[in-house]
């Protein structure tokens, strides 16, 4: 696994730091609103997609991962600290899970397809679990898969057509086999017990 020399020392100085709380964010209005879907929302948010796997080139949809957990998470790449913070989450989750031998998908899909190429999405990855699937689409595409999750994620902090950030939600989202929404945990945290309420809801669903 290669990691830049940049996001090498982020990631370093995140494992050593105390967890950021759920409010903590990498730019000033991060989590000035609630964008994502609180837990009664759990027959409205649909978890329809249809984006392309950065990894492999190959077309995904909900129906992918058919009879499997799933977790989702929304971010994009230039995002400095809630992202690399969840991504570490999601990789630390997913080992813990297997230690109980449950096989989960963690998906990371981009909110910035402008930026995030396939190239560089793919590449941001690799300073995470390889199993982490990187998703994403054309704008088109990027806003249904948004619209399908109930996630919101306005634009702000625009200093020019690529130097900008979103106001995105800090949490991520557990799916049953069937891609139904179950529950929603936050994106920062202790691994251990975070996973202990995904098994929870996971033996309830």
């Amino acid at each position: 696994m290669t990691r830049s020399p940049i996001l090498l020392g982020l990631v370093l100085a995140l494992a050593v730091a105390p967890a950021p709380a759920v409010a903590d964010h990498c730019h000033d209005e991060h989590g000035s609103g609630d964008m994502g879907p609180p837990p009664e929302l759990e027959g409205v948010v649909k978890g329809e997609f249809s984006l392309t796997d950065v990894k492999t080139g190959e077309a995904a949809t909900q129906r992918s991962y058919d009879g499997r957990f799933r977790l989702v998470f929304f971010g994009f790449t230039h995002c400095t600290v809630v992202c690399p913070t969840g991504l570490m989450l999601m990789s630390d989750l997913v080992k813990e899970l297997e230690s109980q031998d449950i096989e989960i998908v963690p998906i990371f899909i981009t909110i910035d397809p402008k930026r995030d190429t396939a190239e560089r999405l793919a590449g941001y990855l690799q300073n995470f679990d390889e199993r982490i699937v990187g998703l994403r689409g054309g704008d088109d595409a990027t806003r249904a898969a948004m619209k399908s999750f109930r996630i919101e994620a306005p634009k702000i902090e625009v200093k020019s057509e690529t130097d900008y950030q979103f106001d995105h939600p800090t949490l991520i989202m557990l799916m049953d086999r069937e891609g139904r929404y179950v529950k929603s945990i936050p994106s920062s945290g202790a691994a251990d017990e975070l996973a202990k309420q995904l098994v929870q809801a996971m033996a309830e669903g």
